[in-house]
């Protein structure tokens, strides 16, 4: 099966930031919360060194 469609700038259409959160949002999400969860945990050991 051979797909004759060729991709160039004016078949796709670009993706504004909104879009692009939306359509891969673990990619933005998932490292927020990562950052936040390590946040939280340095707050409590600080919290537990005192």
């Amino acid at each position: 099966m051979k797909n004759d469609k060729k991709y160039s700038i004016d078949t796709l259409p670009p993706l504004n930031f909104t879009e692009h959160v939306k359509t891969r949002p673990f990619m933005y999400i998932g490292s927020i919360i990562e950052l936040f969860l390590g946040l939280i945990a340095d707050c409590t050991e600080l919290l537990f060194l005192i």
